[in-house]
């Protein structure tokens, strides 16, 4: 360190240690400006009296962030530092941090023991000293980090302004030295770090939420699909503002004893109305969104909540090591002490129910429910119709508030189809029909994107269901396989033509869950249809151990086996026409009534 840094380190430690040692016009005055200017959150000081460790803290909105001020010219008393800790750790509820700022060196005998023991009990430890073998000691690099909030808090609280025109000249030469960006960053690095309180993390979460959404291939690692309803070229859309309305008092309003489910078909948007909703808030507090398969299937009704805090972590670009950990624990209690507010503290988001048909939902949502309504939280899930009717509905135990979320009507259609420049007239009305679905329209503008089609008159019901299922498959919102699938539709098309040959005039269309050991190897079982169930198959209302074929699953189907059985008959060389003829005459025999 040169003669003249350490001149002008002294000259800053003049116009510090002039200040009185407490108070808003004090040294933990100038404290909470610097950290309120650098967390660009508002703090205040404790009240008078015993401050419980505590001679500063954040406010209760900004999460606690409690701070030791001392202006220790001697030698610190070890004694007397490791009460104040003590006193820290057992107050309730307890700070997310603790600030331990001294214009002398703080020996390793008092950080260590410090930093270990804080630590084990989730509080982060920041101590702020002046060593005088440091190049800038950490202080000093607080103080020029928040330069401005420095010189005009001292310019207030120091009478000698001569020893505050020295102290801005100091703190001017500190921000020039060559190792003060390092310093600068670690420090900032660390008061920034969402562990330090839920306002913090908050900032972290809207950040990481809103870079997902705005990009296809970040949504698609983080979501399994590309929930990118923020993207530049996003899924077309029209406004649905009653959604919008009715999702966002329920989910971000004032926190109440229910859940939210999200109700609706295949691709109707479920998962888009819900990004869409939380993009609209102005300021949307810690949420979550989490893909029903990455809820484990072991997950019990007293583990959750760790799973929740690991969830909470990655949702905030976090390292989910120990402290943090055990520090989110503290801010769960501290929440768990809380009177009801306007808004939730955690919205949980468990999107798409039915992918795992298998999993126990009714347990865990009705413990999930209880225990986020203990915290002022919400939970919100997205779930077919028909998965909900038969295997949730009446399971629950919890209160619900069902939304549904329906396909777009013809008008809605049309209305985006306009907005991008896209003719209508020549579609057909079935064509019309399966693009008022989100997902298949936005399977027909990807066409369009990559070439694969001129316009969208070239598209037709096969089609666009044939690249559902490919979409499906890349999106993880299948168990199988497009070629699998594919052959399991083919062999239920050529199931219904043996029927139509034997004359069987009764639920031709109808099969048999595999749960009931029909026999039939390409039978779908009760967990196959209930992540396939919308476009292609259909469980009956009356009896979910039975399901039929939809009927654009129906004509996708039959296409599909007559690519199969021509392909037989090249292998085996035998007359294509053969192979038609023995297919068509059955297919035209099938006259299937319209569905009512």
């Amino acid at each position: 360190m040169t003669k003249a840094l350490t001149q002008e380190l002294d000259n800053l430690k003049a116009a510090l240690t002039a200040l009185k040692p407490s108070g808003h016009d004090g040294f933990e005055g100038l404290l909470a400006a610097m950290f309120g200017s650098i967390s660009n959150h508002p703090f205040r000081l404790a009240g008078s009296g015993s401050q419980h460790g505590k001679d500063g803290s954040g406010t209760l909105a900004t999460g606690t962030i409690a701070f030791e001020a001392k202006l220790y010219k001697e030698k610190i008393n070890k004694n007397e530092v490791l009460s104040k800790l003590t006193e820290i750790v057992a107050s309730h509820p307890k700070p997310d941090l603790w600030v331990l700022g001294a214009t002398i060196e703080i020996r390793t005998q008092i950080s260590d023991l410090l930093e270990r023991a804080a630590k084990k009990t989730g509080i982060n430890v920041l101590l702020l000293d002046w060593p005088p073998t440091s190049p800038i000691p950490d202080l000093a690099v607080l103080c020029a980090v928040a330069k401005g909030k420095t010189i005009a808090f001292l310019e207030k609280a120091v009478g000698d302004q001569k020893k505050v025109k020295l102290a801005a000249d100091a703190l001017a030469e500190i921000r020039a030295h060559p190792s003060f960006e390092a310093s600068s960053q670690r420090i900032l690095t660390f008061l920034r770090n969402p562990v330090l309180g839920p306002a913090i993390a908050q900032d972290a979460n809207s950040q990481w939420l809103r870079t997902a959404f705005s990009d296809q291939r970040i949504a698609r690692l983080q979501f399994g699909q590309p929930l990118s309803p923020l993207a530049d070229h996003a899924l077309p859309a029209v406004a649905r503002e009653d959604l919008l309305g009715k999702l966002g008092s329920a989910a971000f309003g004032p926190p109440k004893d229910e859940m939210i489910v999200l109700l609706g078909g295949e691709g109707c948007g479920k998962s888009w109305i819900f990004a869409q909703t939380w993009a609209a808030q102005y300021f949307p507090p810690l949420t979550l969104v989490i893909p029903a398969s990455e809820i484990p299937q072991g997950l019990t009704i007293t583990n959750e909540f760790d799973f929740l805090i690991q969830q909470i972590v990655r949702h905030t670009d976090g390292t989910a090591d120990e402290h943090a950990i055990q520090r989110w624990r503290n801010v769960i209690e501290h929440w768990s002490s809380q009177a009801m507010h306007a808004e939730p503290n955690l919205v949980v988001f468990v999107d798409g129910l039915n992918q795992c048909p298998d999993n126990r939902w009714a347990t865990w949502l009705d413990a999930m429910a209880y225990k986020l309504a203990k915290v002022c939280g919400r939970l919100v899930v997205s779930v077919r119709k028909g998965y909900f009717d038969t295997r949730l509905r009446d399971a629950l135990t919890t209160p619900l508030r069902i939304i549904s979320v329906e396909e777009w009507t013809e008008t809605e259609l049309r209305a985006i189809l306009s907005e991008r420049g896209v003719a209508a007239q020549n579609l057909s009305a079935k064509v019309i029909k399966t693009l008022c679905n989100l997902r298949v329209l936005g399977i027909a503008f990807d066409l369009l994107k990559d070439g694969s089609i001129k316009d969208f008159d070239e598209l037709s019901v096969e089609r666009l269901l044939f690249q559902h299922i490919r979409k499906s498959s890349l999106d993880q919102n299948s168990t199988e396989m497009p070629l699998v699938f594919t052959k399991r539709l083919s062999a239920h098309a050529n199931d219904v033509l043996e029927r139509v040959k034997a004359e069987r005039a009764n639920d031709t269309m109808i099969f048999e869950s595999a749960d009931l050991a029909s026999g039939s190897p390409h039978a779908l079982t009760q967990d196959l249809l209930a992540v396939s169930e919308g476009k292609f198959f259909r469980a009956l209302p009356d009896d979910p151990y039975l399901y039929e074929l939809t009927d654009d699953g129906l004509i996708l189907a039959l296409g599909f086996a007559v690519l199969d059985a021509m392909k037989s008959g090249l292998r085996n060389y035998t007359s294509a026409n053969e192979a038609l003829d023995t297919m068509l005459e059955p297919i035209s025999a099938l006259d299937r009534p319209p569905t009512q």
